[in-house]
């Protein structure tokens, strides 16, 4: 297929398969295959940001995996350029108890300045982006500014 490379075949295979698949699939498939096939940074980045969103929204994965693999996932959306909040708040919101509240929020804050610093710096037309997007963004710094820090 034109324009379609076989990793995110891979990717689709394995949501087309649930509930015979599970998170620890796509979990295998992050860790193990991603960044083998793939020098093109910018695919590599929407890729994991694919499979992170499908563990959340499609497996539920926050529900099952244990807290070391979440904060691995964390730590991982805090490498792309553009995080999806939507996808990034649950992850945070699931690490309550196993990191410290003003770690949470501090996370949160900090990655919505760092969101904010690539657009405005980093994109080609940062307002139309902004535009689209900023009510989205603006969810992760309300929640890092709700966020209670006992």
């Amino acid at each position: 297929m034109p324009g379609i490379y076989p990793d995110s075949i891979r990717v689709y295979d394995i949501i087309g398969n649930y509930p015979h698949t599970t998170w620890k699939d796509m979990d295998a498939y992050y860790k193990n295959d991603i960044s083998k096939y793939h020098l093109n940074k910018d695919y590599t980045d929407n890729l994991k940001k694919l499979v992170i969103f499908h563990m959340v929204k499609t497996f539920y994965f926050i529900k099952f995996a244990d807290n070391k693999t979440i904060e691995f996932y964390v730590q991982q959306q805090m490498t792309l350029p553009i995080i999806n909040t939507e996808v990034f708040i649950p992850c945070l919101q699931a690490l309550k108890g196993y990191w410290p509240d003003k770690e949470i929020k501090s996370t949160a804050i900090s990655e919505y300045n760092r969101l904010m610093d690539y657009v405005t710096h980093h994109m080609k037309e940062p307002e139309k982006v902004l535009e689209r997007n900023k009510a989205n963004f603006d969810k992760l710094l309300v929640f890092g500014e709700n966020y209670p820090d006992k």
